[in-house]
């Protein structure tokens, strides 16, 4: 879905633009296709085409998708959306080093960035944020998760820093990017405690089955060991010498018929 206006002074658009937001949300987006979208913006679009906010949540996006979309990373760019994806901290580096810290000349709202539900760690992240401020100025800012209120029940609020209860992208500030809800992210299976757990369980259930059949094997009587009977014995040969031959018949001596 594409939903275009007109480009111009107002919003910082660049001249002769068309400011357009780019929803390809839940659309089960691979890298290479991610690959291939910023191929062809930088070769068939950017030239006619700004874009200002760009959804793809909801995809199978990995830390090659994210080394793309950050060449779509403008100062014009007001909202990135690479939520539920399977993106590492890598790729969430790439995405914030891409970020000039000048996009506050272009707009006055900072790249409202959602890359929660992805496998980022949150502290990594930060450090890497806390360097980029260091290096180039980028301030990044993680709004803290509070609960709304007891009225409210379960439901959360992003506090955002000098905005009060206000959250949302269009709310202003002085951070060049803000990355909200990044606290609720994906764990992999080897780090899954939850999954680890139940991996125990029924370990040692197989372990308990396996030694009680052991146990239980062994208590059985083993029939004795067949033993093969003995070879026939097979006589001697007769030590005796073998008897004489008939005598030759006597001369005129007539055979009976």
């Amino acid at each position: 879905v594409v939903q275009g206006g007109a480009g111009g002074s107002m919003g910082g658009g660049g001249v002769g633009k068309v400011r357009v937001s780019l929803h390809l949300e839940r659309q089960q987006l691979t890298d290479a296709e991610a690959v291939l979208l910023a191929r062809w913006y930088h070769e068939r679009a950017e030239s006619s085409v700004e874009l200002s906010k760009l959804w793809l949540f909801d995809n199978r996006l990995g830390d090659e998708g994210a080394a793309a979309v950050a060449t779509l990373v403008t100062p014009h760019l007001l909202e990135l959306h690479l939520s539920h994806n399977s993106i590492t901290t890598k790729g969430a580096c790439d995405i914030l080093a891409a970020v000039a810290p000048d996009r506050t000349q272009a707009s006055s709202k900072p790249l409202w960035l959602r890359m929660e539900w992805n496998i980022i760690n949150q502290e990594e992240l930060a450090a890497f944020a806390a360097k980029q401020n260091q290096q180039r100025g980028l301030t990044v800012e993680i709004p803290e998760v509070v609960k709304a209120g007891p009225e409210r029940g379960h439901e959360m609020n992003l506090k955002l820093s000098g905005a009060g209860k206000a959250r949302g992208p269009n709310v202003p500030g002085t951070s060049h990017v803000r990355l909200p809800w990044l606290q609720c992210q994906k764990q992999p299976p080897s780090e899954s405690s939850m999954l680890q757990a139940v991996k125990g369980i029924y370990r040692v259930a197989h372990d308990s089955a396996a030694a009680g059949a052991s146990a239980a094997a062994a208590a059985v009587p083993k029939p004795p060991a067949f033993t093969p009977p003995p070879p026939p014995r097979t006589a001697a040969p007769s030590s005796l010498p073998p008897p004489p031959p008939p005598p030759p018949p006597s001369p005129g001596h007539k055979r009976p018929r």
